[in-house]
């Protein structure tokens, strides 16, 4: 667990103190863990029950994007949680869940990101920190807290590409017009990459060859980041299949030797990223880059309107939920009742014989908004009748296509998902050779539009991951 503690003030933020311990393997260690957080609170004067904001992984983060049908805007949650259940893998009571609107689509409809962990990977941290009167306030992803470090930071408004480097991964996230749109998360299985900095100067032989060690992890793992890099199914992720500029920040012992690696063989330059010009520190200083997921969550909790990924529930109902009509019924009440009282004067002001015709005239315009109220009601129901109907008609029968593509497809490759939506089909699966499929799957009339929605990855055991989108030739299945 590492832990970052922000003062707020005029200028620059201080850095109270940075905590970083290992969790406890068992419920006996407990105690002491808490213990040695407790000190820690007490020696960095750092009042109980300050805000906390807890980060989920990168390699325990589900992010999700679709787009919805043309929906009211206080049913839009509602929408939303029938469609978590397609999009996650597993129960919904089993994932701590956030979404936020991403846009509108050219239909009226609305682009909708979701975001998702499961409640296993967190409940010990954050019952540790309750423990500690410590609670989260909030839930957020680190890719997106970091991603709005990256922007605060570096004043990134456009497309970028941030890798962050970490204790044992390294994170990957493509930013697209300042927002973050994909990320990757690249396991570090090197024994000698370590977070502590490198040493400039050794006394003895054993620290020296520990340093050499070091440095040829760096290397290697430079080595293998320019490699993906370069890679062209890694570059198809991109628009135009060219790399966006890319920073590079986070953990690391002897990152100089990594970037001299990378930019040796990496023709894109490479923009470094730190935290340092962000915050001060008290007494003494300390080398922030282990810290830097922290750090970016500390500042993600000190804005009310959070710009990530909110997926505490609590806090999820209160972005989420619909206006209240009650202020806006009383509102309309008074304004009829001024605007009745309004006409009633004016219509005592006017002359005798136009009393009658006054009168008359209200009576119909009261007569003439119902109906146009019943209208535009009665347009609206056949409207959605109307979308009703045509998707019920329009709808296949999944087993008739789960038949057709089993006896299609070889009996070396199986598949893990199949999506059926608007007539069009997905299907996610391994096999041996991914790019011989598409004629098989092209050679039954049931099909067309056969074509990879992804590029092909490389699996273990000689397999290759690949997701093939096609369209339904024929109504009905």
């Amino acid at each position: 667990m590492c832990l970052v503690c922000l003062r707020i003030g005029v200028g620059r933020a201080e850095v109270a103190g940075v905590f970083r311990a290992p969790l406890p393997p068992g419920t006996d260690e407990e105690p002491a863990f808490l213990q040695e957080l407790s000190a820690f609170m007490i020696a960095n004067r750092i009042p109980m029950g300050a805000r906390v904001t807890l980060g989920v992984p990168r390699g325990e983060f589900i992010r999700r994007r679709f787009e919805t049908p043309p929906v009211k805007a206080r049913n839009l949650s509602a929408l939303v949680g029938f469609e978590m259940d397609r999009h996650l893998p597993g129960r919904h009571e089993d994932f701590l869940c956030g979404w936020r609107v991403d846009g509108r689509t050219a239909g009226g409809g609305y682009f909708v990101l979701l975001g998702a962990t499961r409640k296993a990977a967190i409940e010990r941290p954050a019952a540790l920190l309750r423990r500690a009167n410590l609670a989260p306030a909030s839930i957020q992803p680190e890719s997106f807290a970091v991603d709005e470090l990256l922007k605060r930071a570096s004043g990134v408004k456009g497309d970028a590409l941030l890798i962050d480097l970490g204790h044992t991964a390294v994170g990957l996230d493509y930013l697209r017009e300042g927002r973050p749109e994909l990320s990757w998360c690249v396991p570090i299985e090197d024994p000698h990459w370590r977070d502590a900095p490198a040493a400039h100067a050794a006394a003895d032989a054993p620290v020296a060859a520990g340093v050499v060690q070091r440095q040829a992890a760096a290397e290697r793992l430079g080595s293998a980041l320019a490699e993906r890099l370069a890679s062209p199914l890694f570059r198809e992720s991109f628009p135009g299949g060219v790399l966006p500029v890319i920073h590079i920040g986070g953990y690391g012992a002897n990152r100089t030797h990594l970037l001299e690696k990378v930019q040796a063989l990496q023709k894109e330059p490479l923009r470094a990223f730190t935290p340092w010009p962000l915050v001060q520190w008290g007494s003494p200083p300390a080398d922030l880059t282990p810290y830097t997921s922290s750090l970016a969550l500390a500042f993600a909790g000190d804005v009310d309107e959070v710009a990530g990924l909110e997926l505490d529930s609590e806090r999820q109902e209160a972005l989420h939920r619909a206006p209240s009509l009650r202020l806006s019924a009383a509102l309309a009440f008074v304004l009829l009742a001024v605007l009745v009282a309004h006409l009633t004067a004016y219509g005592m002001r006017q002359q005798r014989q136009l009393a009658l015709a006054d009168r008359e005239i209200r009576v119909l315009k009261t007569h003439m908004a119902k109906v146009d109220q019943a209208s535009r009601l009665v347009q609206q129901q056949r409207l959605q009748l109307d979308y009703l109907l045509a998707t019920v008609s329009s709808r296949a029968r999944p087993t008739e296509i789960l038949r057709e593509l089993t006896g299609l497809l070889p009996d070396t490759a199986y598949l893990s998902e199949l999506t059926f939506r608007d007539r069009t089909i997905e299907i996610t699966g391994l096999a041996p050779s991914a790019s011989l499929l598409l004629p098989v799957i092209e050679a039954s009339p049931l099909f067309s539009g056969v074509e990879f929605s992804a590029p092909i990855v490389a699996q273990g055991a000689g397999l290759e991951r690949f997701r093939i989108r096609m369209r339904l030739e024929t109504p009905g299945g």
